[in-house]
């Protein structure tokens, strides 16, 4: 009970507050936020409706002192002694009193948009506030280093000329502390790195003393330039000098004979020569040099040789001759001498080049031998770049241009004979006599000349065939050209020629069993037109006479059949049955030219072909699987079976529930659109 009385006095001292609390998630574990779940209770708490309210009001408000003090950066010097009047000064100094802050008894209020516009004013203050008290800082620092630093100066002064280490060691322990970056207190450390140094180089240079200076001059070269920035100057330093120039003198001479040992070059060796005499400089590469001179002036003589015998026995001008004994003794004596110079090894090839055309040239002058100027081009074109303007080589390369002049009439009569042109070949044949071509030399002539024969040949049988109108002469004269490959425009055009009589003879073939005499009179006048002689044309006469009979009593039995008498339709029935008696073989169903044989019929069937083929001729009952007709398209195909299953509901074969007047319709509306079904239906009829 106490306790119970303790905890009521409590609680009745204190100020109650609400404390909303938000579960972040289901699991009641740590680390673990349910996004949704704590929106969810946010949302529903009235949590956001609260913030709204208070958003809506005036969320800052500072006491008039505090609001002073936060922006006392605005200006520093304003008196604070009545709060509530600093703060509206403050304001109207930051040109806010147009602004939605409001002054009330004890507190400044105003809301997000009026805080961020006093923070900004409130930070652009501190910036200035910030550089102003660096400065006054920075200016009293300096001014205290520079005090100090006064009282050292003459000290400094004094020492930086001194030779003493100790002592400049003593005052920089003394100026230690001083950080300011003094010309004078820099000019007394790098005194004492000097002093420091001094003692290195001296002993850097007793050492090299006793070494070769050529080994090591850049040790030698080091040194010296260490001891002129320390401003060393003595004996040692002299004698160093003095040293170094000899040596880079010595490599210099060296460097001008190694490479001119190396290039053979008269002019370089020469130099570095006389740069080794001034120095009074002898080695084993001045030796080697010597020795090189003298023998390059030798070799300069036996060049002068060289090309002063070049000059005789070769081919320069129509008529010369070619001596092969005036160059080998030369090319052997400079081969065993050892030419070396450059103008020597090109003297040296250029005789062995000039021996070597002279070796493929003499055998092929005054020949047309495509075989013996081969090797002519071939030496020209390896030397063409280095000697194509020696005489030799200029005057060989004119000679080899009549040699391509042969090869351009060769090359124009393969063209020719691949384009079939008998015209260019006669040509190009004509020109290669005339050019002096032999056809042992050139095979191509005889190959032109067949082709030639050829052609000739081919087109006398097709002017031949096409004159008398002879398919078996027109096609035995497209085959010769088909056996080597002959396709002009002639023979092009006796193709076609060939497939149009072939054309009129198949339709002439077909005409014998035409129900149509304009279709035969036709057919006629095309053979006559091309000048074809038709094999059976009494026949066909003879089939429109028999259909002019046929016509004729077709006209007397409807005449006969309008006026009503009997007698005379009997009479032309009678002679109507005598015509088909003595022409019945002319009408028979069978040899309908457009009919499928019963086999083909069957074999549109997958199963029981043998059992179909039977049935092609007979009536049946059951709707056939393809056409009667040949070439039907698939379309017209599916189109004749429905045409037959119409005429087999139509004639009562079989029950359908379709009147007979729509299934008549129907055939004769697939007849109608498709034309090539008109004589399908016909034989469907007939079946």
């Amino acid at each position: 009970m106490a306790q119970l009385n303790d905890l009521m006095s409590d609680l009745n001292a204190t100020e109650p507050h609400y404390i909303r609390c938000i579960k972040p998630n289901k699991n009641k574990s740590p680390t673990e936020f349910d996004g949704p779940m704590v929106l969810e209770q946010l949302t529903y708490s009235g949590v956001f409706e609260a913030i709204q309210i208070r958003k809506s009001g005036y969320p800052f408000r500072y006491r008039h002192l505090d609001f002073c003090k936060k922006y006392r950066a605005i200006n520093p010097l304003l008196n604070l002694s009545s709060p509530k009047a600093a703060a509206l000064e403050y304001i109207k100094i930051m040109g806010l009193l147009s602004s939605g802050i409001q002054i009330g008894k004890t507190r400044v209020l105003y809301k997000v948009e009026d805080h961020k516009a006093l923070e900004v004013k409130r930070y652009l203050a501190l910036d200035k506030l910030a550089v102003k008290i660096q400065k006054i800082w920075r200016g009293y620092a300096a001014r205290k280093k520079i005090i100090e630093w006064r009282k050292y100066r003459n000290l400094i002064d004094a020492t930086s000329t001194s030779r003493d280490i100790d002592e400049i060691n003593r005052v920089l322990d003394q100026v230690s502390h001083i950080t300011l970056p003094l010309r004078n207190l820099e000019k007394l450390r790098k005194q004492k790195r000097k002093l420091e140094r001094q003692d290195i180089v001296l002993r850097e240079l007793q050492d090299l003393s006793l070494k070769d200076c050529e080994q090591n001059l850049k040790a030698y070269e080091k040194v010296v330039q260490d001891a002129e920035e320390i401003e060393l100057e003595n004996e040692l330093t002299c004698l160093f000098r003095e040293r170094i120039d000899q040596a880079k003198k010595r490599i210099q001479c060296r460097s001008i004979l190694q490479p001119a040992i190396l290039a053979r070059n008269e002019k370089q060796l020469r130099a570095g020569l006389e740069l080794a005499e001034k120095l009074d400089y002898v080695d084993n590469v001045v030796k080697e040099a010597l020795i090189l001179f003298d023998r390059i002036q030798n070799e300069r003589l036996l060049i002068a040789r060289i090309y002063t015998t070049c000059t005789r026995g070769g081919y320069v001008n129509e008529g010369d001759g070619i001596d092969l004994d005036v160059l080998p003794p030369l090319i052997n004596e400079a081969k065993e001498f050892g030419l070396q110079t450059k103008a020597g090894l090109a003297g040296l090839e250029l005789i062995e080049a000039l021996q070597e055309l002279r070796i493929v040239l003499a055998p092929a002058l005054d020949i047309l031998d495509k075989s013996l100027w081969k090797p002519v081009e071939v030496c020209i074109f390896q030397n063409q770049n280095k000697f194509g303007k020696h005489p030799e080589f200029a005057a060989a390369k004119v000679l080899l241009s009549y040699v391509y002049e042969a090869e351009e009439i060769v090359e124009k009569l393969n063209t020719a004979i691949a384009k079939f042109d008998d015209e260019e070949i006669q040509v190009v044949l004509e020109a290669a006599f005339n050019f002096g071509m032999i056809p042992e030399n050139y095979p191509v002539l005889i190959d032109a000349q067949q082709t030639l024969t050829k052609i000739r040949d081919v087109q006398g049988r097709l002017q031949e065939a096409l004159a008398n109108v002879d398919i078996r002469q027109i096609a035995n004269a497209i085959k010769y050209a088909d056996s080597f490959g002959y396709q002009k425009s002639d023979v092009i055009k006796a193709r076609e020629t060939l497939a149009e009589l072939v054309r009129i003879f198949q339709e002439a073939e077909k005409g014998l069993s035409s129900q149509s005499i304009p279709e035969i009179r036709d057919i006629i006048a095309a053979a006559e037109a091309v000048g074809l002689k038709l094999p059976f044309l009494d026949k066909l006469l003879e089939r429109i006479e028999d259909l002019q009979d046929d016509t004729y009593l077709d006209k007397i039995i409807k005449a006969a059949i309008q006026s009503g008498n009997v007698k005379q339709i009997n009479e032309a029935l009678l002679k109507k049955d005598k015509f088909f008696i003595k022409n019945g073989n002319k009408y028979d169903f069978k040899r309908y030219p457009l009919l499928l044989s019963p086999d083909d019929w069957a074999r549109a069937k997958r199963f029981r072909q043998s059992t179909l083929a039977g049935t092609f001729f007979v009536h049946t009952t059951v709707p056939i699987h393809a056409g009667l007709l040949k070439g039907l398209s698939a379309k017209s195909i599916l189109d004749a079976q429905v045409i037959f299953k119409n005429i087999l509901a139509f004639m009562g074969d079989v029950s359908n529930t379709s009147l007979p007047y729509i299934l008549a319709k129907d055939i004769l509306f697939r007849g109608f659109k498709d034309r090539s079904l008109i004589p399908e239906m016909y034989c469907q009829l007939v079946k």
